[in-house]
């Protein structure tokens, strides 16, 4: 057995699926036989980084293999400790009802990872986004503290 095909076997239904790109992570949630439900923003190039600008995604069930393609993944249930999940039935149930609907897009508000942790958790959140946020903060915060940042005033 191959790898993907052992990791399917001990998969389990529900579970988060994150999936390093080249520069930011994927998410999709397992639904089981194989598939996993996702977000995917609207683009004519899926693999082109620009499509993170779109407005309008669609939630789509794919195989997972197909939506990893070469890239590294893993089972990361991050938050179980902190947000209990909400019961199997209802995680797969939302899932399917939302499979082939338009949805609304934004890289820092309503991204792939606060999808498939709103199904999960019932809460739409999204570490990478507040990593960002707080590199942006800190270094934003460190550039105006510089001795050669000029002040203006009103």
């Amino acid at each position: 057995l191959t790898f993907l095909k052992c990791f399917l076997i001990i998969q389990g239904q529900g579970d988060l699926i994150e999936i390093f790109r080249s520069c930011y992570q994927h998410w999709a949630i397992y639904v089981g036989e194989g598939k996993v439900v996702h977000l995917a923003p609207e683009c004519k190039f899926p693999r082109n980084v620009l499509a993170v600008l779109s407005d309008r995604a669609y939630v789509k069930k794919d195989w997972l293999e197909v939506v990893v393609r070469k890239d590294q993944f893993r089972v990361n249930n991050k938050h179980d400790h902190t947000h209990p999940p909400l019961p199997l039935a209802k995680i797969l149930q939302r899932a399917e009802e939302l499979v082939g609907r338009e949805m609304p897009y934004n890289l820092t508000s309503h991204n792939c990872e606060h999808f498939v942790m709103e199904l999960r958790y019932g809460v739409a959140m999204s570490d990478q986004v507040a990593r960002c946020s707080l590199f942006c903060f800190v270094f934003n915060g460190l550039r105006c503290r510089s001795p050669r940042a000029k002040m203006t005033h009103l």
